[in-house]
């Protein structure tokens, strides 16, 4: 009864859908530090998928800042 996504999914989710289904919408801060990336500059606002294949069991620092 309680979705918990990123600030990202706003842009694409039915927030009204989920209402209708009597299902809340809460907005996770995954946090702003910089955490390994392997190529280029910093990608911000990426999949947390992003953060666990880089970090693995560091990722939880991430995200408890």
């Amino acid at each position: 009864d309680i979705y918990v996504t990123g600030s990202s999914a706003k842009s694409y989710l039915d927030i009204n859908l989920f209402n209708k289904n009597n299902i809340t919408v809460e907005w996770f801060n995954y946090g702003s530090s910089k955490h390994k990336q392997l190529w280029g500059n910093f990608e911000k606002n990426v999949s947390i998928i992003d953060l666990l294949m880089n970090e693995g069991p560091n990722s939880i620092k991430f995200l408890n800042n």
